[in-house]
């Protein structure tokens, strides 16, 4: 062999090893970032408020506003109506009454007849608005990212007045306004739950929803995995699962949610959670970079999930829609109690994102 291709040979073989030690040390450090997250981290709360609720979108909303304005108006005056039609219907009785008595006494002056009052005064009411239930419903189940942990935990003003969680409310407030119609959204979720525990603990709670409400069901969104990938590593977790567990358990969640509500045909998306481990303030560097790595293994069994079962789509993480920002942009997005689960507004950017694709899709029919 020509020395000039032992050398190569060599070079190659150093550079395999400089290569295989930098990932080595890389994998350390990554582990003990993590073990040290692990330690110090602390998870916001859970977000306050209901677990159902209608978005109408922004169109709609003015158009209520309106309405209610003129309800007002109008209440105003049907009171002003009724108030005269008593008045003049009192005087025009009361005469009524008056010349039926002396018409009475003229025919029997010894009958004294102690007639009744024969009118009763109207009473002033009002229309009440009732808004009729809306034909469709979206159903949001997974992990803390359906509970809503960190969307109100920033702002004590928000905390208070917050009407449930924010990834539920914004799907279907986008979805209401690119569809034109008022949508009803269900959030029901498991802090800390892996697939198995969604299966085991949120089916049940699908039991609880009426009949009317199941079968208006137009999609079902499941939002998992980061728990899953998480215990991965743990070797001492008894709930760990590798990604090709993980994607069998995603399809036995899937058709106990259709057999739960009854439809074996509704439509499921699975979004990838990869862009919000990737751009997560809290995670440093090199474990931001394994992390995501991690994520978008699992995530890929979402989407191997969505080519084998019928209607199910998978929403890819979109990573480009974010990377025109820089890390001070990053930041306003998540939570400033973990910076690892999004605030308000981090949930609401990742509920229009998966609201454009789901319409994008074409699978909700109109």
């Amino acid at each position: 062999m020509p020395a000039r291709a032992v050398d190569c040979e060599r070079l190659a073989m150093r550079l395999r090893k400089v290569l295989l030690a930098s990932g080595a040390a890389l994998g350390l450090v990554a582990i003990g970032q993590a073990a040290y997250l692990q330690y110090t981290y602390e998870s916001p709360p859970e977000c306050e408020g209901p677990r159902v609720g209608t978005a109408l979108g922004e169109r709609a909303h003015l158009f209520v506003e309106k309405l209610e304005m003129l309800k007002a108006q109008d209440i105003h005056d049907f009171r002003m109506r009724t108030q005269e039609l008593q008045r003049s219907t009192r005087q025009r009785m009361e005469g009524l009454l008056s010349e039926a008595r002396s018409r009475l006494v003229a025919m029997n002056p010894h009958h004294h007849s102690s007639a009744s009052a024969v009118f009763r005064s109207a009473s002033d009411t009002d229309r009440t608005w009732t808004q009729h239930p809306t034909d469709r419903v979206v159903l949001l189940i997974g992990d803390s990212l359906v509970t809503g942990v960190g969307c109100c935990c920033d702002d004590e003003a928000l905390k208070q007045a917050c009407e449930g969680p924010a990834l539920a409310r914004g799907l279907a407030k986008s979805l209401a306004e690119q569809l034109h119609e008022p949508l009803q959204w269900h959030a029901l979720g498991l802090t800390g739950g892996g697939v198995r525990e969604l299966e085991e603990h949120i089916l049940p709670c699908l039991d609880e929803l009426s009949a009317s409400v199941r079968q208006r069901v137009c999609a079902v969104v499941i939002v998992c995995g980061v728990n899953d990938w998480k215990r991965a590593w743990r070797f001492w977790e008894k709930k760990r699962i590798d990604p090709a567990e993980f994607g069998k358990g995603l399809e036995s969640l899937i058709c106990g949610v259709r057999a739960k509500l009854g439809l074996h045909d509704v439509h499921i998306f699975l979004p990838a959670v990869q862009a919000g481990v990737y751009f997560a303030p809290r995670f440093p560097f090199i474990l931001r970079k394994v992390l995501s790595y991690v994520s978008r293994i699992w995530d890929d069994e979402k989407r191997d999930v969505s080519r084998t079962m019928k209607n199910v789509t998978y929403i890819e993480a979109g990573l480009e829609n974010y990377q025109d920002m820089d890390r001070d942009e990053h930041v306003k997005y998540y939570s400033k109690m973990d910076g690892i689960h999004p605030n308000s507004a981090g949930y609401e950017r990742w509920a229009e994102y998966i609201a454009t694709k789901m319409v994008e899709s074409r699978t909700l029919a109109i």
